[in-house]
């Protein structure tokens, strides 16, 4: 885990002299949590701000803030490869606290799993044990 963070940090350090563009968006995400100890499959949304930096060495360096349901705020940082038809991005969310990989096609459509290993506490609900969740977005 100490290693996917560390390159997740220094690779974009490494690709920043190199911009090619970066474009800002909003994103609007639906999607469903899943926890491990077989409890209740949670719905949940949100509505970002984010930015994507593009690099000459095929990466990109994408990050995002917002609104979202159930946990009110949410931001992700993540680091990938690909252009803008296609990438692949590996991250983090700050909160709820996830990793996650997103594929994205054509700018606009990204598909995310995210995997939450902490637990965490939404409101009004017992702690949950971790689970996954897996979301669909759409960037205008």
């Amino acid at each position: 885990m100490k290693k996917i963070l560390l390159l997740l940090f220094i690779c974009p350090i490494i690709s920043f002299s190199q911009t090619l563009n970066k474009s800002i968006y909003y994103e609007f995400n639906v999607g469903i949590f899943s926890p491990v100890d077989g409890g209740i499959i949670f719905p949940g949304a949100s509505f970002l701000i984010g930015e994507k930096n593009y690099y000459e060495n095929n990466t990109l360096l994408d990050y995002q803030i917002g609104l979202a349901f159930p946990s009110i705020v949410t931001a992700k940082i993540g680091f990938g490869l690909g252009d803008e038809k296609y990438a692949t991005i590996f991250g983090i969310r700050a909160y709820p606290t996830s990793i996650y990989i997103q594929f994205s096609f054509k700018e606009k459509n990204n598909i995310a799993l995210e995997i939450l290993p902490l637990p965490i506490n939404m409101a009004a609900t017992p702690m949950v044990t971790g689970g996954l969740i897996i979301c669909y977005g759409y960037r205008f």
